[in-house]
């Protein structure tokens, strides 16, 4: 019991932390209000499509979180309801059985000491009368002794023969005394005999009495200790129910979090759709939105090249490389460097697995154009999808013949593979 306690109270630490966190993500990481931006700037267009797609990849991260967590905690209330709860409510009615029949066993044990404090208060007085009755019996035989001794007793057989009417008045006379030794004598055995036998039922009763107090201790003691059991059963009990409140208001907040993250989400791909429109808008202008002045825009914020185009013997797998690598972390967003229709977002066997979009630009002056996109962690777009500049098609990732996070980035003109930084 203590340790599924330690581990759920750790469970609680972990979700309460990771509450914590997506509280304050939701408080100082997404912004409150609508991205400003000049339509007519491409460049703030531009950035602004970043900066959407940036908070809308973390909103739908957020919303992960979020829901693992609510499951978590539903996982949680579930196991407390089902099991640890009812568990606890058996120990606890066990816990309760048992110290009810030791307060049974222990009035019980009370009843036999009163009983018994009453039979030795009963045997003590008949022990009194039987001592006192003894003493005088043993008084009377002495002084009778002593009379004897003292020739007493001639003079009153003396007395007797002459207060004697006859012969037989005398003899009658001498039997009853006689008579009365005879009586007191009994009486004597008799008071000793009950003296005796109330001396053996008291000295029995204290055997008696003694053994009952033994019961009384070891009963008391026994009620200690279920007391003891049934008062942390209680409390374990109590304890369960409050992390079961907790829990469900736990829950009761995410699941308004979520809500609030998936209005947000809405309102960002709302954001999302109207900066489409404005790229869309700027493009049919020939607009350029990255300020570089090429035919395609780049197709990550992160420009940092770490394999150029062309021959490089050191390349881990192709000495003629056919695309540039730009150095992003996983799950960056993947921009279409221009227009187009997705013609791919598969897997592609000859790099390895690579996760990668082919977008296919259609024909300018007599010149067909692709770009291809590839090692993604995961796609935004589909096959047989029309795409803007800017768009976001698929996040940054390692997948394939890859050592690192990065986007392998290639250009086809008219069938072939050309340098894309000549057109960038």
């Amino acid at each position: 019991m203590l340790n599924s306690n330690c581990k759920s109270s750790i469970k609680n630490k972990i979700y309460s932390a990771l509450y914590i966190f997506l509280i304050l993500l939701l408080l100082f990481a997404y912004p409150k209000f609508a991205i400003s931006y000049d339509a007519n700037s491409p460049d703030e267009v531009y950035k602004a499509n970043t900066q959407n797609q940036k908070s809308l990849a973390n909103t739908n991260s957020a919303i992960d979180g979020v829901s693992s967590t609510i499951t978590h905690v539903e996982a949680e209330v579930d196991d407390l309801e089902k099991n640890t709860i009812p568990a606890a409510d058996a120990a606890l009615k066990v816990a309760n059985d048992n110290y009810s029949k030791a307060q049974e066993k222990s009035q019980k044990i009370d009843r036999r000491m009163e009983a018994a404090a009453k039979d030795k208060d009963r045997i003590e007085k008949q022990l009194d009368l039987a001592t006192k009755q003894v003493d005088a019996q043993k008084m009377a035989v002495a002084v009778n002794a002593r009379e004897e001794l003292h020739g007493d007793n001639e003079f009153q057989s003396l007395n007797l023969f002459f207060s004697a009417s006859s012969s037989d008045d005398f003899i009658k006379n001498l039997e009853e005394r006689e008579n009365d030794a005879k009586m007191s004598s009994r009486l004597l055995n008799i008071a000793a005999a009950s003296k005796a036998d109330a001396l053996g039922k008291d000295a029995r009763l204290v055997i008696v009495n003694n053994l009952i107090e033994d019961l009384k201790k070891q009963s008391d003691e026994s009620q200690i200790a279920l007391k003891q059991a049934k008062e942390q059963a209680e409390s374990w009990s109590n304890q369960l129910e409050g992390m079961k409140a907790q829990l469900v208001e736990k829950q009761a907040n995410l699941q308004v979090q979520k809500q609030n993250l998936e209005a947000q989400k809405a309102a960002q791909q709302a954001e999302a759709q109207k900066i489409a429109a404005d790229m869309a808008a700027l493009a049919s202008k020939g607009a350029d939105y990255d300020g570089s002045g090429g035919i395609f825009s780049y197709p990550t914020t992160y420009h940092h090249i770490t394999a150029p185009y062309g021959y490089d013997p050191t390349h881990p797998y192709v000495a003629n490389h056919t695309g540039t690598d730009f150095g992003a972390p996983c799950g960056a967003p993947i921009f279409a460097a221009a227009d187009g229709k997705v013609e791919m977002a598969n897997i592609s066997y000859n790099e390895g697995g690579a996760l990668r979009v082919v977008l296919n630009h259609g024909v300018t002056n007599g010149v067909s154009w692709l770009t291809r996109y590839y090692h993604l962690s995961s796609f935004a777009v589909s096959a047989g999808q029309w795409v803007s500049r800017g768009q976001v098609i698929g996040y940054v990732g390692s997948t394939g013949w890859s050592t690192g996070c990065h986007l392998h980035f290639e250009v086809w003109k008219n069938g072939h593979h050309i340098d894309p930084m000549t057109v960038l």
